[in-house]
């Protein structure tokens, strides 16, 4: 397998085991998206937009420091209404024996899809979402359903295809991205404040016990203009996880590595498309060992796989890294 990250032979990815991410398939292989789910409900006209981004549109820019990872894209999909209109959050899965990408059409059909994982444009199922999961964004595996977070609601939804239930979502409506790690922990973002101050957050939380959570500052290098987005996790070589993650309105995905008790930053990758209008989701593939991301631009959604590889570094740097471990 090609591994996605070499940094001293420390950060490089192992797969989840299958049950991590596997769910049934609906036992009708022809379910049919019914007329009671959260579409209609939400107020277009709120701070949020349909899209959850109070700044309502990208800043486009990148930082200043140079990248320690580089993002190769492989992969392009337009999204562009064959089933669905928008791609939020995204979630790597197998469903029903087939390898997914799932992912929230937010602000128009507001159901979740699932789409093969090799070609985003073909469905393999669809589900209705909880009548209250009007502001859709993130959703992950939590075995053997799936967990929405909401932009407007102070719950987090779980369930598939018609039985869904909700309970307190410890972020209240300030996070976005979600994903769960093979120890049935899940993790979320979450952005508090306001434009020019916002404070961003990855908090861990055992799967439905919100009194739980644990939140780690996560705002180092990032400044008061910066929402998070989309969330996703892999196991690095030393078993510890990493968050990789995006935000709102910039240029880079970032990596914090969890080592049990804290996070730490280890550095990020400018993405492979530039000046977008709206960044909105991340999932890693642990089969084909790699990332799809979403974004909006030009009028239009899109989801991209690539590549993310250690950049090739000064004499200086790579000594610095090495005593860091």
């Amino acid at each position: 397998m090609k591994t996605a990250f070499v940094l001293c032979v420390i950060i490089s990815l192992v797969a989840f085991s299958f049950d991590d991410i596997y769910i049934q398939a609906p036992d009708n292989t022809n379910l049919e998206l019914t007329t009671e789910g959260s579409s209609g409900s939400f107020d277009f006209a709120s701070p949020f937009g349909y899209d959850g981004n109070p700044d309502c549109g990208a800043v486009w820019d990148e930082p200043t420091d140079p990248p320690l990872y580089t993002a190769t894209l492989l992969n392009t999909w337009q999204i562009d209404g064959t089933f669905a209109n928008r791609a939020f959050g995204l979630e790597f899965m197998s469903i029903g024996g087939n390898y997914s990408i799932g992912f929230i059409d937010g602000g128009t059909t507001d159901a979740l899809y699932f789409a093969s994982h090799t070609d985003l444009n073909t469905m393999l199922y669809a589900s209705d979402l909880h009548s209250s999961n009007s502001s859709p964004w993130g959703t992950t595996v939590t075995p053997p359903n799936m967990t929405n977070t909401d932009f407007s609601s102070s719950n987090l939804f779980r369930g598939l295809w018609t039985t869904w239930s909700s309970y307190s979502n410890p972020a209240g409506d300030d996070s976005r991205g979600i994903t769960r790690t093979s120890d049935d922990y899940l993790w979320l973002t979450r952005t508090t404040g306001a434009s020019g101050s916002y404070d961003q957050y990855l908090g861990r939380m055992q799967n439905e016990n919100p009194g739980s959570i644990v939140w780690y500052d996560a705002s180092a290098g990032l400044g008061g203009t910066r929402l998070l987005s989309g969330l996703t996790d892999f196991t690095n070589f030393s078993g510890n996880t990493v968050l990789a993650y995006t935000i709102y309105n910039s240029g880079w995905v970032r990596f914090q590595e969890y080592n049990g008790s804290g996070i730490s930053f280890l550095g990020y990758a400018v993405l492979p498309v530039s000046s977008v209008d709206g960044s909105y989701g991340i999932c890693y593939n642990s089969i084909r060992d790699s990332f799809y991301w979403s974004y909006y631009k030009d009028s239009h959604y899109y989801v991209v796989e690539m590549s993310i590889d250690v950049t090739a570094l000064s004499r200086s740097t790579w000594g610095q890294i090495k005593t860091s471990f």
